[in-house]
C-alpha cells in the first residue's frame, strides 16, 4: 500500500478482521421473549416511579439503573443523567406512535419538559447531570 488508509477504510478493515472471531448464531433461543413483549415490558417498567424514576426539585428523570439493582452504582436521590433520559426517550416516543397510551405519553412529556434543565446558559453547553457538579468542565459529548 502506497498511501495511508482513510478512517472509513481503517474501520472497514478492522471489522473484517474481527468478525470471524465471533460465532454466528442465527437461531432465536427458545427461552427468549418476542421484541413486542420485551418493548411492552420495558414501557411498564419505566412507569414504575419508585424503581425507574427520580423526582428532583420538581423535575422528573430516569435512574441509570433500576433502584438498588446495581452493586457498582450508588443511587442518587437528587440527580439524574441526560444520557439516560435521551437513550430512553427517543425509542419511547417511537413506541408511542405504534402503541398510543395516555399514561406513558404523560411520562414521556414529563421527561421532554425537563430536557432544557441540562442547558448551561453561562457556558452555552449541555451538561449530563441534572444537578450540576461544582467542578463541571465539559460534559456535552454525551448527547452527541
Amino acid at each position: 500500500m502506497t498511501r495511508l488508509l482513510t478512517e472509513q477504510e481503517s474501520v472497514t478493515r478492522w471489522m473484517q478482521a474481527l468478525l470471524p472471531l465471533f460465532d454466528e448464531k442465527l437461531t432465536w433461543p427458545a427461552c427468549a421473549t418476542s421484541w413486542k413483549e420485551f418493548a411492552t415490558g420495558t414501557v411498564e417498567d419505566l412507569q414504575d416511579k419508585s424503581a425507574a424514576q427520580i423526582e428532583a426539585k420538581g423535575h422528573t428523570g430516569l435512574r441509570a439503573y433500576v433502584k438498588a439493582s446495581s452493586q457498582l452504582w450508588n443511587d442518587s436521590a437528587d440527580n439524574f443523567e441526560l444520557m439516560t433520559v435521551a437513550d430512553v426517550l427517543w425509542p419511547s416516543l417511537l413506541y408511542l406512535r405504534l402503541h398510543p397510551s395516555p399514561n406513558f405519553e404523560h411520562e414521556c412529556n414529563d421527561l421532554l419538559a425537563d430536557l432544557p434543565a441540562f442547558y448551561r446558559a453561562d457556558t452555552h453547553s449541555i451538561g449530563n447531570d441534572f444537578k450540576r457538579p461544582l467542578d463541571e468542565r465539559a460534559d456535552s459529548w454525551y448527547p452527541f
